[in-house]
């Protein structure tokens, strides 16, 4: 199980690796660190709007990213 869940938070890693950087930002931001939409939007400095589209586009990033790592077996040593 120890294992399982290095491997899992290596697979992520290299994802958000893989990600383009502005939408990879907002989806760190609200996601992993837990802001909202109105902070982000101040972090960053654009409107809310802006900041909703990049997180609605970048978990469609991120989730097609990582199937396709997952999918073709990578084991997390080969990802990087």
């Amino acid at each position: 199980p120890a294992a399982a869940g290095e491997e899992l938070r290596e697979m992520v890693h290299a994802t958000f690796d893989r990600m383009s950087d502005k939408q990879r930002e907002v989806v760190r931001l609200h996601d992993m660190e837990g802001h909202t939409i109105q902070e982000i939007a101040r972090i960053i400095r654009c409107p809310a709007g802006t900041v909703k589209s990049r997180l609605f586009y970048g978990r469609q990033e991120f989730k097609a990213i990582f199937r396709q790592l997952a999918s073709k077996g990578l084991a997390p040593a080969t990802v990087h």
